[in-house]
């Protein structure tokens, strides 16, 4: 985290219903119910076998929704056009996903960040598109919803903006890296993966100016903006210096350490979440 993590990202996009549990702390369950085609939104709705009552032996039910990038246009590809993205057909995947979540019903849903795509700026369309999406989101019956920062949420809002645009991506003391017991044995620890990053913030800002330092140090090429060619003689374990990647400060990774500690010394098992892997 503290350098710009992860090399060019493939996303494992995903919609599921998770069951976590005292004797199976990383349980996915098996895929069900009718997702529908699309990359860069969930490819997968997914259901328990079986479940059990919610609250029941420290069982807590999660929704986990990620990449969904809808955006009112055509199809079109990821930035390195190698994946189709079908991005109005985003939003049906949401409502499966929500469909499949009321039907277990789910306690809590995390959304894992890019819930709209980048491509909403140029159609001046981001408030309309963030809109709908939390409108769908919105249907769920979970009483609860945590929203990860990604780089798409910010092409689209500023950080300063972030906590105006609907998403819940603070905790109360208004930090975006923080932990929330959600039952049980379950802490669930969400971590800010662009503190440090090109994106959402302008010159001069504490975490734009660090994330330039490093990238001045590790890739200069990309603070070029008529170079797109950002990869060519790179070493592979360089590659993840990129604009769409961000960063932790060590205050955060610090954070983190402690948090887990605190976990552990409460007797919860925690699950950490992250939109960068």
């Amino acid at each position: 985290l503290p350098a710009l993590p992860h090399r060019r990202r493939r996303h494992s996009d995903g919609a599921m219903c998770w069951r976590v549990q005292a004797d199976s702390p990383r349980r996915k369950e098996q895929p069900t119910g009718d997702a529908g085609k699309g990359s860069g939104a969930a490819k997968q709705a997914g259901a328990a076998q079986a479940p059990a009552a919610p609250g029941a032996a420290g069982v807590v039910r999660v929704g986990l929704i990620a990449d969904i990038q809808y955006a009112d246009c055509e199809d079109g590809t990821d930035f390195e056009a190698t994946e189709q993205r079908h991005f109005r057909n985003s939003i049906e995947i949401a409502r499966s996903a929500v469909r499949c979540w009321n039907a277990e019903p789910v306690e809590v849903v995390i959304q894992l960040g890019d819930i709209i795509d980048g491509c909403n700026v140029r159609l001046n369309a981001s408030g309309d598109a963030m809109a709908k999406v939390l409108k769908t989101l919105d249907q769920c019956t979970a009483s609860r919803r945590f929203d990860l920062i990604g780089n798409h949420e910010l092409y689209n809002v500023r950080r300063e903006n972030l906590a105006s645009s609907g998403l819940r991506c603070f905790d109360d003391s208004g930090k975006t890296y923080y932990s929330a017991h959600l039952g049980g044995m379950w802490e669930a620890i969400f971590l800010d993966a662009y503190e440090h990053a090109l994106i959402g913030m302008g010159d001069g800002e504490e975490g734009y100016m660090k994330a330039r330092d490093i990238m001045q140090q590790n890739n200069p090429r990309v603070l070029d903006p008529h170079n797109r060619n950002w990869f060519d003689g790179l070493p592979e374990d360089l590659h993840r210096f990129v604009p769409y990647n961000g960063g932790a400060s060590p205050e955060q990774v610090a954070w983190l350490e402690g948090a887990l500690v605190a976990a552990a010394v409460a007797g919860r098992k925690g699950l950490v979440f992250s939109h960068v892997p």
